[in-house]
């Protein structure tokens, strides 16, 4: 009797980066799949190349409501917060947080040094991301507001 090579299970299509890997097993998605999670943090600032930062995990903000049955993988840090649209743009394929939006969040999470984020508001207020009337406008508290004001300052 002859036997037959046993069929190995095959993936259809291969996500193409990693970064597409972790956000289809990480991001929830509703029944008309629709992901709910949006790069941001230090991901978003390293999306839009602003600071020398190389963040090491990958951070996702998602809303309040999210919740996911099995373990987040260990290089997701998730953020739980509403996001309103205003603060959301797609590129290339994927949604991330604003730069003033990142900006704010990190400085506001304390999360990287003060180098690096003067840095990231230097480079993006010289490539036109964000204006100095846009961080005017942005409703920070006064360590926050003085981190800006030294970097206005030094693009100025």
């Amino acid at each position: 009797m002859a036997s037959s090579p046993r069929s190995k299970p095959r993936l259809r299509a291969l996500p193409r980066t990693r970064t597409s890997i972790t956000c289809r097993s990480a991001t929830g998605f509703t029944n008309i799949e629709v992901a709910e999670g949006v790069y941001s943090h230090q991901t978003a600032l390293s999306f839009f190349e602003l600071s020398d930062l190389n963040p090491a995990r990958l951070h996702l903000t998602v809303p309040t409501r999210f919740r996911r049955n099995s373990a987040i993988p260990g290089i997701l840090v998730l953020h739980f917060v509403n996001l309103v649209d205003a603060d959301i743009q797609s590129a290339q394929g994927l949604s991330v947080t604003r730069p003033l939006r990142t900006i704010v969040d990190l400085a506001e999470t304390d999360s990287i040094e003060r180098g690096f984020l003067r840095q990231a508001i230097q480079q993006a207020l010289q490539r036109g991301l964000i204006t100095g009337s846009e961080m005017k406008r942005a409703k920070l508290t006064a360590p926050i507001q003085r981190v800006f004001d030294q970097a206005l300052k030094q693009v100025a």
